[in-house]
């Protein structure tokens, strides 16, 4: 059988291995609660009436759920933008973007083109028109490669986005105007 001092021990032990554990998630004035309601219920010295029973801690309330992350996707076509170009150009490609409290994260791939690519960027328009360049984005300067890109939107541009308003576009050496471009639309809708 323990000692009193040694179940007050064992019982501060255990408080601190909780309050340890829960100070990952935990804020550390719950931690601090936490601590004192074990040491506080250890049982008293033998022979003392009223000998409380030790009680787990507390768990502090849990933070909320981050907002759910959004899904788009784009089809990179070529895009001609006179009847020469119609003939020269060539490729494709994909992009999936993510937007998250207003952070868009936009990845994807590209190949076949028949001139290397010298920028991307994020455009505005409705579907099928052309719009004003708003967002740079990280692109291979080759024939074929990656695009990147993490983009912070206001709440309007958030909105635009969702309403299907933004599409990404690769330009080229030989297609300076545009070489190939897809919406971002919501994979349902593709």
């Amino acid at each position: 059988m323990h000692s009193p001092k040694s179940v007050l021990c064992l019982t501060a032990s255990f408080a601190l291995a909780t309050a340890a554990a829960a100070a990952t998630t935990a804020p550390a004035a719950a931690v601090t609660a936490a601590v004192a309601a074990s040491v506080e219920a250890a049982p008293a010295e033998e022979g003392q009436a009223g000998a409380a029973k030790p009680t787990a801690p507390q768990q502090a309330p849990r933070k909320p759920a981050p907002a759910k992350a959004e899904e788009f996707e784009a089809r990179l076509t070529p895009l001609p933008v006179d009847t020469v170009t119609v003939k020269t150009t060539t490729g494709q490609g994909t992009v999936h973007a993510t937007l998250e409290d207003n952070t868009l994260v936009v990845s994807g791939q590209f190949e076949g083109l028949n001139s290397p690519v010298t920028v991307a960027h994020i455009h505005r328009a409705p579907k099928g028109l052309r719009g004003p360049s708003l967002f740079d984005l990280i692109v291979t300067k080759s024939e074929l490669g990656i695009v990147e890109g993490v983009v912070k939107l206001t709440p309007a541009q958030a909105e635009d986005l969702r309403k299907e308003q933004y599409y990404i576009q690769l330009h080229s050496e030989l297609n300076n105007e545009g070489h190939l471009r897809g919406w971002l639309l919501k994979p349902q809708h593709r």
